[in-house]
């Protein structure tokens, strides 16, 4: 029986290569701690029905009370394979990380042997606000004003069904510009 993976789920495109900034903040950390984690891909139409079955949280919770569910998401089966955690929201998976593999952790594999892997340190001592500030002030600050321009061009890169899904208005509504900025 092999080692317990981390799964981290993700959209697939078109190109050959993972493409949504959030999900690799997440991919950058687990590789960074060099955990072990496999990709599971999840197309626009079903990522409710994936991350409800999953168990996973809510990334957030509509105006009306709806809860949105949005990636990524990870599953970890390592500490505990029978009960694995299932996290949302890049911010919570990267402090997930941190706090749960810390420097040297020991994997200790489904046939008892004990590897050791190194889990290096995300955030080193005393730059977690900074990293805090500096992750607001690229998602607010500048990438918020440019979804946009970004969001609609970034659906070419989705294959066929997602397109189609993210096209007929059932995502998020960042795509509509507020009037505010219209008068720009």
């Amino acid at each position: 029986m092999s080692q317990p993976m981390i799964i981290l789920y993700d959209v697939p495109s078109n190109i050959p290569q993972p493409w949504a900034p959030n999900i690799w903040r997440v991919r950058l950390i687990l590789n960074f701690k060099r955990l072990p984690y496999r990709t599971t891909w999840v197309d626009f139409p079903d990522i409710e029905e994936t991350l409800r079955g999953i168990g996973a949280p809510p990334t957030s919770v509509r105006n009306d009370g709806r809860p949105v569910f949005s990636l990524p998401v990870i599953m970890d089966p390592i500490r505990s394979p029978q009960a694995p955690i299932v996290l949302s929201n890049a911010s919570h998976i990267a402090e997930y990380l941190e706090v749960t593999y810390p420097g040297q952790y020991n994997f200790l594999s489904a046939i008892l042997i004990s590897e050791q892997f190194t889990a290096r340190q995300v955030f080193p001592e005393g730059s977690r606000a900074l990293q805090a500030l500096f992750v607001h002030y690229i998602q607010e600050i500048f990438a918020k004003p440019l979804l946009p321009i970004m969001v609609p061009l970034s659906h070419q890169r989705l294959p066929e069904r997602s397109q189609t899904h993210f096209l007929s208005g059932t995502t998020a509504s960042y795509l509509s510009v507020p009037p505010e900025r219209e008068q720009a």
